[in-house]
């Protein structure tokens, strides 16, 4: 991949293309930095909020259903997210429409009205997203992560989809002051992946992206993390379902660590798949559970490795024994050469020909923004394949030493979690021997 990168002269926007000329499709992802982290207790959830109201037309496609049956008349797709510290809008078109694909983004963007009859209309969608969340019983599991890991005042605590209160008390000035005060230039960019010249894509991108503000006095400021300072390392979340979902997290990393490409390689061995030693032992030796596995949480100043498994409420206890041991064996046994050879080929391989169900030219335009947005710099997959490559099973073994600390680790449930079950835990597995205990809820 060789990243193209241009300024618009009208307003510095930042506008990158990755050209695969043998691709018949394209791929635009517009971000800015405008996610849950910028807001406030009262206005928590207008990121996500206003992100919907962008699919409700501008002026060259007044209506959500002009912009939806222009996007479907270009057999194209699109969607968007909102996550804690970005917001990304994307569209996937074929190639030889990407004019009209940036024409029909850039009007939502720049010209999206806010109408009252569009916002009273949303609320609803939006509040039903927000019980559908309040339902799925790994958001309840997660927010119990959140009530061991991270202050209740902290923006970092709150759901990025807000609250019902916050939902119905949004007028349309609280939008215009929100897009006013990030969707500037100087706080976003243009992603463009896909079969187009990067000429081609920045004389368009300067026709339809020129009327963005350059940026604004007083740019709003990303909440900085606040740890949780209680002493309690278990919680609960109480559901009626089948099954109960364990989250135990521990530190790792910060996004942008030099040990972070170490800290995803040591994940992938723990628990990064089928072939990991936490699937090995938990499911297809003890047969304790269907869903088990790892990953890595991390921000700019903050980093959790969560182990997760989903059973029934009989084996909850004999699942957690079994983490426990697994993350035992990382320290006892470290990981040989040749499993820190298998991680690293993964994740150098995985960025060669792209992985999971993504198209290839997706997943480079939203590592340009990512990169670009969190990262200070969008850098190249030979540049990403270099770091993995350097990485060292000392170094793995080193960081899990220094991770897979029992003392460190946090339980979280969520489920039919019961006294009885919480007291065999505290009994059984020694670590959490004696711990304080807490009740989660999303209210």
């Amino acid at each position: 991949m060789s990243i193209h990168r241009y300024q618009l002269s009208s307003n510095g926007l930042n506008i990158f293309v990755d050209p695969m000329q043998s691709n018949p499709a394209v791929t635009v992802i517009v971000g800015f930095k405008a996610g849950s982290l910028y807001e406030n207790e009262k206005n928590n959830g207008i990121a996500h909020f206003t992100e919907h109201l962008f699919f409700r037309g501008g002026k060259r496609y007044p209506t959500a259903r002009d912009v939806a049956t222009a996007i479907r008349g270009l057999g194209g797709y699109t969607n968007a997210f909102t996550y804690s510290e970005k917001v990304i809008y994307i569209i996937r078109i074929p190639a030889l429409h990407i004019e009209k694909g940036l024409d029909i983004i850039s009007d939502m963007l720049l010209n999206a009205r806010f109408d009252e009859p569009d916002i009273e209309e949303e609320r609803g969608p939006v509040l039903q997203e927000i019980n559908m969340n309040y339902d799925d019983i790994s958001d309840a599991s997660h927010k119990a992560v959140k009530t061991l890991m991270v202050d209740k005042s902290s923006p970092h605590f709150w759901d990025i989809i807000g609250t019902p209160k916050n939902i119905l008390s949004f007028q349309q000035a609280d939008f215009l002051n929100f897009r006013n005060a990030h969707y500037v230039a100087d706080n976003g960019l243009v992603a463009v992946a896909g079969g187009v010249k990067p000429r081609q894509v920045f004389k368009l991108a300067e026709k339809y992206f020129s009327e963005f503000k350059s940026t604004v006095p007083n740019m709003p400021k990303r909440a900085p993390f606040q740890a949780f300072d209680g002493t309690e390392r278990v919680a609960y979340f109480p559901m009626d379902r089948e099954q109960v979902r364990i989250v135990l997290t521990v530190p790792t990393v910060f996004m942008n660590d030099p040990k972070e490409k170490t800290a995803m390689i040591l994940n992938s061995i723990f628990g990064g798949g089928m072939s990991s030693r936490l699937f090995e032992e938990v499911r297809s030796k003890k047969s304790l559970a269907y869903s088990v596995g790892s990953y890595i949480s991390n921000g700019q100043d903050f980093g959790w490795l969560n182990c997760v498994a989903l059973t029934s409420p009989d084996k909850v206890v004999d699942t957690t024994e079994a983490i426990m041991e697994v993350c035992g064996s990382m320290v006892v046994n470290p990981p040989s050469i040749t499993e820190c050879l298998n991680a690293r080929n993964y994740f150098t391989g995985s960025l060669a020909i792209g992985a999971g169900t993504q198209s290839i030219e997706y997943i480079s335009a939203y590592r340009m923004v990512n990169q670009e947005l969190l990262r200070g710099r969008a850098r190249s997959i030979g540049e990403l394949i270099k770091e993995y490559n350097s990485v060292t099973s000392q170094d793995v073994t080193q960081m899990a030493y220094e991770v897979f600390v029992p003392n460190n680790f946090k339980l979280a449930l969520a489920g039919p979690v019961s006294d009885e079950m919480l007291e065999d835990i505290k009994r059984r597995v020694s670590i959490f021997s004696g711990a304080g205990v807490l009740e989660a809820s999303f209210k």
